[in-house]
């Protein structure tokens, strides 16, 4: 029969201290047993004589009374004799059909034993309650040790870890309040000494006022010493709780290290990382990596070069300080194309090779396998799972990753909410993390804008720490190529062709070529730096416009006022810059405004310019004027302008083409065009249309500003790349375009290379007075937006 419970609260508390110590102290003999007859190949003759010498130290072990002031009173004796009970009805059934050694003490069952480990056939049975009816009959044992240990051993000792942390820091706060108290009594104490001291000496004092201050000195003195025990006592009892930590910590270790789960073989394929150059240089501005680290596929792939802005450094501090030191759950979250993942595996891989961290990623690529990749000695090593077998084959592995007492550092990148299989991905890091809360960090990296389910009683439970990242600026791009060590490495990604050209600056420096460079793509790619480092021009337009192409709903596009951000900014069109102290939401790029303006017509401008907030949106508010231009030149009712003089006219309708100025244009002219290069530079143009009836190039610059510089040079390039002489003689014309407020006060601030377009008849010094400027009223025209299909053409 079951016996019975310990009776009454108090034989409870104070049973509880004698079945822990038991269990620890045979959990020490059981182990040193079980090690000694593996490593000097003991007879079962020699075993059973180890067993039973074992055995009676054991009964020799000291009661509750014995051990009732060296371990505060707890109590839980009862459930020790039930589980005994339990356990011990369940040995019997095992022993005959598997030879099991059982060793017993104090009638408590301290562990089951094979021949020196544990059967990787047989799992020891967890019971959470309950007896076992027939002590004989034959129980079900499990093959899959995995399921039973990780999910219910490791499980139950995380909690009971994580309740024993939790009264220590409790017990801790105690002893810090205590002797908080006994310093304000010994500085009371202090206090009253020197009153009576100098009342001792005045011979005229009262004499109760002497007697009432020697009373409260020895009220203190007595308190003092009831705060000084109650100290020892918690003290006592915040040891006893870190050799409980100590003991649950030696249960872990030990059942990892003798009850080796079966985790199935992964099929990794190695590759020998590069790690010669790997780390910071340049002064902490530029950091190399393998670039196989960051590729979807494995093998060799070279090194990236990457410049370390200052949201990079911001990253970094978060991961060090916050996720490592802290122990805090990383999120870290911001548009497609800022460097959050490359920053993140820059520092992982630090960690790896200089902090003796064990580091792994789970990669959810947006396409194709997810991958669970690991850096060890020198190597990737790289598993790909589909997403259906992801989950399982990563929560089996991350179980029995690594020894309990290292670090380990796991990246989970690629994250989307809205995903079953990301939020069950995300459910397993998270459950790894708090299996071991002092040796285990997650960061979680996502292109989501922000969190849209966010739980403030969860996140504190968690820890949970966010880090933003933003889109590049212009001057961030600019600082990026100054280094020739990063330069060299991208060049070829930069998208000018200078052989090409007909005219080459000879009074340009290298870093001036550079920064024009950068300016000109940075219309195109703008705050995305995998773009502008990682792709060609070509490339990066072809992207952008199969991902306006993918957009199902234009209009939804850029209402920000309602739905959910978050989605909207996994989408590669838009960006999130900071400015100051404020950050900004808009689209990624130039292009892709001008573009997106021409595609869908004035009412998705007169959208964007009902934003909240866009007067001071910088990104937004700057190309909106520009926008308005494309968005009603490829209208079918086309432009209406004004001169100075009052004149209006109009500029039909054109078909709108983008085309590169600094390579020849073979396409012909059969009708008039109006095409917008994709190669832009301060103070050039923003269109050039071809009239072929009229015979005109009409260059075009767009601007809200009250003064624009007038650099000849670009328009000379462009003229070149035309070769308009092969369709005979041509008009050249250069018209700014301005808000037809801003007509008259409007000026060109600087006129650069006069007389670069001499062989067009503008003469040296002529070239302001044959400059024409018209206003465009960018109030509405009253025109409908041109909604269609996406039929524009990108040469």
């Amino acid at each position: 029969m079951e016996p019975e419970a310990a009776g009454g609260s108090g034989d409870a508390q104070q049973a509880e201290s004698a079945g822990e110590w038991l269990e620890f102290t045979a959990l020490e003999k059981a182990t040193s047993l079980n090690e000694m007859g593996t490593s000097e190949n003991l007879s079962p003759k020699a075993m059973a004589e180890r067993e039973e010498t074992v055995v009676a130290e054991l009964r020799s072990c000291p009661r509750t009374s014995d051990k009732e002031e060296a371990f505060p009173a707890r109590g839980r004796l009862a459930k020790v004799h039930s589980h005994v009970w339990m356990l011990g009805c369940m040995a019997k059934a095992l022993m005959g059909a598997y030879g099991l050694h059982l060793l017993i003490a104090s009638g408590c069952v301290l562990l089951v034993h094979v021949a020196g480990s544990f059967s990787s056939h047989v799992a020891p049975l967890v019971i959470r309650g309950g007896g076992i009816g027939d002590a004989n009959q034959t129980l079900p044992i499990r093959k899959d040790l995995y399921h039973v240990h990780g999910e219910e051993v490791y499980e139950r000792l995380w909690l009971e870890q994580n309740e024993v942390k939790k009264e220590r820091e409790k017990v801790g706060e105690q002893i810090d309040s205590v002797e908080r108290e006994i310093k304000d009594v010994e500085a009371e104490q202090k206090d009253l000494n020197k009153k009576a001291d100098s009342l001792l000496h005045d011979k005229g004092a009262n004499k109760k006022l002497i007697k009432k201050i020697m009373k409260d000195i020895k009220y203190l003195r007595t308190k003092k010493e009831h705060l000084r025990t109650k100290e020892e006592q918690l003290r006592t009892e915040e040891e006893y709780l870190l050799k409980k930590e100590e003991h649950l910590l030696k249960k872990e270790k030990y059942l990892r290290e003798n009850v080796k789960d079966e985790v199935k073989s992964l099929p990794w394929i190695e590759t020998i990382l590069d790690l010669s150059q790997a780390g910071f240089s340049e002064d902490r501005k530029i950091f190399t990596i393998d670039r196989a680290l960051l590729n979807p596929s494995p093998g060799p792939a070279g090194l990236l070069m990457l410049y370390c802005r200052e949201s990079f450094n911001e990253q970094w501090r978060f991961l060090e300080e916050k996720v490592c030191k802290e122990g805090c759950l990383g999120w870290i979250l911001g548009p497609p194309g800022t460097g959050k993942t490359t920053t993140t595996t820059c520092f992982l891989l630090s960690q790896s090779m200089e902090a003796r961290w064990r580091v792994m990623f789970v990669r959810l690529w947006k396409a194709g396998p997810v991958s669970l990749i690991q850096v060890v000695d020198g190597k990737e090593r790289r598993c790909d799972f589909t997403m259906k077998r992801a989950g399982d084959e990563i929560e089996d592995f991350l179980m029995g990753w690594g020894e309990v007492s290292e670090k380990h550092l796991l990246s989970l990148d690629g994250y989307m909410e809205e995903n079953p299989d990301h939020n069950n991905m995300i459910s397993i890091c998270m459950l790894w993390r708090r299996q071991d809360w002092e040796n285990r960090r997650l960061v979680i990296t996502t292109s989501m804008g922000a969190r849209t389910k966010v739980y403030s009683e969860q996140d504190m439970i968690e820890k949970i720490k966010e880090m933003k990242i933003y889109s590049w600026m212009l001057e961030e791009y600019k600082e990026a190529v100054k280094h020739d060590l990063l330069y060299k490495s991208v060049a070829n990604m930069m998208g000018i062709s200078l052989e090409t050209r007909n005219t080459i600056r000879k009074q340009e420096t290298e870093q001036e070529r550079r920064a024009r460079e950068v300016e000109s793509k940075y219309q195109i790619v703008g705050g995305s730096c995998r773009y502008m480092f990682q792709c060609t021009t070509a490339e990066a337009i072809e992207q952008l416009c199969f991902a306006m192409a993918s957009v199902d709903n234009f209009e939804m596009l850029m209402d920000l006022k309602t739905g959910d951000r978050a989605k909207l900014m996994v989408n590669l069109l838009h960006g999130m810059y900071r400015i100051g102290d404020n950050v900004h939401w808009g689209l990624v790029s130039r292009f892709v405004a001008t573009e997106l303006a021409q595609r869908l017509g004035e009412t998705f401008v007169r959208n964007i310019e009902q934003l909240a907030g866009i007067a001071k949106n910088p990104i937004l508010g700057g190309v909106l004027f520009e926008m308005l231009f494309f968005a009603r030149i490829g209208n079918e009712q086309g432009l209406r302008v004004t001169s100075r003089t009052g004149e209006e006219a109009s500029w039909e309708s054109l078909a709108v083409k983008t085309f590169d100025p600094t390579q020849l244009y073979t396409s012909g002219i059969e009708r008039s065009v109006c095409l917008k290069p994709i190669a832009w530079n301060q103070g050039g143009y923003d269109a050039v249309i071809l009239d072929l009836r009229e015979r005109i190039v009409r260059f075009v610059q767009v601007t809200a500003a009250s003064k624009h510089d007038l650099r000849l040079q670009y328009f000379a390039d462009c003229m070149d790349a035309l070769s308009m002489e092969r369709w005979g003689q041509w008009k050249l014309e250069i018209v700014f375009v301005v808000p037809k407020d801003n007509l008259a006060n409007f000026r060109l601030s600087e006129v650069v290379e006069e007389g670069a377009l001499a062989k067009y008849g503008w003469r040296a010094g002529e070239e302001t007075s044959k400059v024409r400027v018209v206003g465009m009223d960018p109030r509405p025209q009253g025109w409908s937006s041109r909604i269609g299909p996406w039929n524009e053409e990108y040469s």
